[in-house]
């Protein structure tokens, strides 16, 4: 016989070491034990490697075997260690680090629904959502004092408080505008600016407010009382304002009226003393004699555009001695020589002076008056001394003094004693040197 057929089978081999391993444990089992009474070798075996089977199982067994259990895993599904959860990650209640999920932990779950965690900062709200104004979240380390998630009564649209004056509009709270105080077209109250509103705003050009009514002290539009601002006033007693003075209203907002008291130029009139004065008519027309208007202030007794049998050629009233012949009145001469005082006619067979007449009308029309033959030449500045060698336009007169036929007296033959009213031009005064031209005196 071999040595191979000596060995005991594998399966006793192991139920021996298992014995003597049970025996030296216990202390109990007697020697030779590995032989069993009954001698069922295969009931000794089927016992054998089912103790050995389970032993192994035992063994292989993960988390409830004390012997081989190894320290937790986060991530590993299960809960073990102090561990406060475990998902196998990230979940809307479990963090990826094993703890519950819960905003403010400092730890930011997108599962959960946070965008971010570290408190209320300015860029995170307290429920760990993005801070942004309109979300509905006051988040006042952003800046936020009021958050309606858009523009309220009570909120801004940037998440201030409504506040008029805060250069913010906001219609919700009734403001139509808001440029943080007066401006030209708001007013302090977030209203448009408007006269009559009330309010007085000096930045729209307003200097007085009452209601846009006219008043004794505002004009209707809102400024100022003044003459000449191109508002009428009727509470003051403007009639017009048409900005200074034109040809229907005058300075002091009066219609342009004569005789009102005051000049207007504009509308035709060369004075206005509200009435006669001495300088001016009532027709607000200089005061002028021969004007054909009567100005008794003025001194004037009649007015008659020139001298008629009823006035003087001074205005004044027709009279017998006043030095003033009126041949139209009956008078022919006034006073002097023969001359009848009370009458102011030639007396007797007695003649004017003809020379004294003739030098008389000449002096009180030129500044140079001579005696010549046959009369006296009258002339002026820059006319040649005793005679007349100006231009014709130059003034000048012949006044004639005797009725020569020979020629001596320039043609006076046909006049009357006086001036001869037609143009004249001699180079010499002396008689004979030129004929003279034109009408005689009437």
């Amino acid at each position: 016989m071999s040595s191979s057929t000596l060995q005991p089978p594998r399966t006793l081999s192991l139920l021996a070491l298992l014995v003597l391993t049970i025996s030296c444990s216990d202390d109990v089992t007697p020697p030779g034990a590995e032989t069993s009474s009954t001698g069922d070798a295969s009931t000794s075996e089927a016992t054998t490697t089912a103790h050995a089977d389970s032993t192994s199982a035992s063994t292989s067994q993960g988390p409830d075997s004390s012997e081989d259990t190894g320290p937790p895993v986060c991530g590993d599904g299960a809960v073990g260690g102090d561990e406060e959860c475990d998902d196998g990650g990230e979940s809307a209640t479990c963090n990826a680090d094993c703890t519950l999920a819960a905003c403010g932990d400092g730890t930011i779950n997108a599962a959960a629904g946070e965008s971010c965690d570290e408190g209320e900062s300015a860029t995170c709200n307290a429920d760990c959502t993005l801070a942004a104004c309109g979300d509905g979240i006051v988040n006042r380390t952003a800046g936020e004092l009021c958050d309606d998630m858009g523009r309220s009564g009570l909120c801004n649209a940037d998440c201030t408080s409504a506040l008029c004056g805060d250069g913010v509009v906001n219609a919700a709270a009734g403001e139509d505008c808001d440029t943080g105080g007066f401006s030209v077209g708001c007013d302090d109250d977030c209203t448009v600016a408007e006269c009559g509103d009330g309010l007085i705003n000096l930045e729209a050009g307003e200097t007085c407010e009452e209601g846009g009514q006219s008043s004794v002290t505002c004009d209707s539009d809102c400024t100022a009382v003044e003459c000449g601002d191109g508002v009428v006033n009727e509470a003051v007693g403007e009639i017009c304002d048409t900005g200074g003075q034109t040809a229907t209203c005058d300075l002091d907002c009066t219609p342009a009226e004569c005789g009102d008291g005051y000049p207007n130029g504009l509308s035709g009139e060369e004075c206005d003393s509200a009435g006669e004065s001495f300088f001016c008519d009532p027709d607000c027309t200089l005061s002028d004699c021969g004007d054909d208007y009567l100005n008794p202030t003025a001194g004037e007794e009649c007015d008659e555009e020139e001298e008629t049998a009823l006035c003087d050629e001074d205005c004044t009233l027709p009279e017998c001695g006043d030095g003033i012949v009126n041949n139209l009145a009956g008078e022919q001469c006034e006073g002097g020589g023969s001359c009848d005082p009370l009458t102011c006619q030639y007396s007797g067979e007695c003649f004017p002076d003809t020379v004294g007449v003739a030098m008389a009308v000449c002096m009180s029309e030129h500044a140079h008056c001579e005696l010549q033959d046959g009369g006296v030449v009258g002339y002026d500045s820059p006319s040649c001394t005793g005679c007349n060698c100006g231009l014709p336009a130059e003034p000048w007169r012949f006044y004639c003094t005797e009725d020569d036929a020979a020629g001596s007296n320039y043609n006076c033959s046909a006049c009357t004693v006086g001036q001869i009213l037609g143009p004249h031009n001699p180079c010499s005064c002396n008689p004979g040197s030129s004929p003279v031209l034109g009408n005689f005196c009437e």
